[in-house]
């Protein structure tokens, strides 16, 4: 995967979020500089209020330095978080068997 432009160099961490007011849930993605030792992938459930003073939601939160392994983890979390609805305390029990 190749998402810079060569020389370019990206400011760590980069940050993406999304929000789905009508499934009442969000997610945030933080991209991670690599490091040699460190995990790689690191997933956890969080709230976010969608607009201020509102009722607050709960946010996946992914933290990853980018690799094909790691992207394809994420868009499977994001998928049974967002897609299949996922409830809260499946998706924690499945974060603990997966990462």
């Amino acid at each position: 995967m190749r998402f810079k432009k060569p020389g370019l160099k990206l400011q760590y961490p980069q940050l993406l979020r999304g929000c789905f007011p009508k499934l009442h849930k969000a997610v945030r993605i933080i991209q991670e500089e690599p490091e040699p030792g460190a995990p790689d992938l690191g997933a956890w459930l969080d709230e976010i209020e969608l607009e201020e003073g509102s009722t607050p939601v709960p946010e996946l939160v992914i933290a990853l330095a980018l690799s094909r392994e790691t992207a394809a983890a994420a868009r499977e979390l994001i998928r049974k978080w967002v897609v299949e609805d996922v409830a809260r305390e499946e998706i924690v029990r499945e974060f603990s068997g997966q990462l």
